[in-house]
């Protein structure tokens, strides 16, 4: 048989909707066309995820996505640490939502972007529903990081000409610009004690570079890594990985703050690697890969990224669970 022969007796109307040629007739979004998705949901087979024959790997997480934004929020199935592997099964949080972040005690924030770029940024219950906005509207909303505390949110907004980074106190509302250059600035993350928050702009090279500077904003800026972006830091902080900038290749690699030196290269390749994660335990490292041909977030064991296994196809930014044990995305 060949392995497209249990789609030919889907009615057009089904087929138009999983290939993003229609809109959902529930939601109205249109969802992630099936070559780029690791699995469909068919009305046919009474809503049950079906895994999709035009994929092939048998490590990929059962993920149900639609697409709306450039990036989508919903959750894996539970990551078994212990094991190294998925569990159970996907779920949807929210469609039209994207760039996540999860505090320590399970709280998302999400951003919702609407027409325009403008966005809104929102902390959410994982049935989807809106709790509290936090900011916004504002134009080019993107990339929160909730403290380790869970009580500020670093993101990066373009409100006039530039983009920068702000910070949001979730007690009283209040944001203030953590950026003053005339340079774009994004990608914020948190150091592990709370008191920095590191992030992508220019750099002395010609690239842009990853930077820090006090989450109080006292001092000045202090340049980390000449060529990089996508800063993401070890549990004890002195280990930071990051993307390759101005190099042959765009891979992933890691600094190791009290040996100093160069950074070394965890992996690379011609067709692209970025934005890696590193676990809040330290043991894995997700990031993002077009090795295949097109974007799949791929986990791995760290330092070694071995045991790489494809748990999502999709172009989505992603974050872990303070406990490891989910990655949304």
């Amino acid at each position: 048989m060949d392995k497209y022969d249990e789609f030919d007796d889907l009615d057009p109307e089904t087929l138009a909707v999983h290939a993003g040629e229609i809109p959902d007739p529930v939601s109205g979004s249109l969802r992630l066309p099936i070559d780029m998705t690791t699995t469909f949901k068919l009305p046919k087979f009474g809503g049950k995820l079906i895994e999709a024959l035009l994929l092939e790997s048998t490590k990929s997480a059962h993920v149900y996505s639609r697409w709306s934004n450039p990036t989508l929020t919903s959750t894996p199935p539970p990551f078994d640490a212990g094991a190294g592997e998925i569990t159970g099964d996907s779920f949807l949080v929210r469609s039209e939502f994207g760039h996540p972040s999860v505090s320590a005690d399970g709280t998302l924030i999400t951003v919702a972007l609407s027409e325009g770029g403008v966005g809104e940024l929102l902390v959410v219950a994982r049935d989807g529903t809106v709790k509290e906005t936090l900011a916004g509207p504002v134009s080019g909303l993107q990339n929160p990081a909730v403290s380790p505390d869970g009580r500020r949110v670093a993101y990066a907004a373009r409100p006039e000409q530039t983009i920068d980074i702000f910070v949001i106190d979730r007690s009283t509302g209040l944001s203030s610009r953590l950026t003053l250059s005339e340079a774009d600035e994004y990608g914020p993350a948190w150091t592990p004690d709370g008191l920095s928050i590191a992030y992508a702009a220019p750099g002395p090279q010609g690239c842009d570079g990853v930077w820090t500077m006090r989450a109080d904003g006292a001092g000045e800026p202090e340049l980390l890594v000449e060529a990089g972006v996508d800063p993401s830091f070890g549990a004890a902080g002195r280990q930071v990985v990051f993307t390759t900038r101005c190099a042959r290749e765009r891979g992933i690699a890691i600094l190791d703050l009290d040996a100093g030196g160069a950074p070394t290269i965890l992996r690379e390749d011609p067709s692209g690697i970025d934005s890696p994660q590193l676990s809040p335990d330290g043991r894995f490292i997700a990031y993002r890969s077009w090795e295949t041909g097109a974007p799949n977030v791929v986990v791995a064991d760290f330092p070694s990224v071995s045991g790489r296994r494809i748990v999502a196809r999709t172009e989505s930014a992603f974050r872990w669970s303070a406990d490891s044990s989910e990655l949304y995305y």
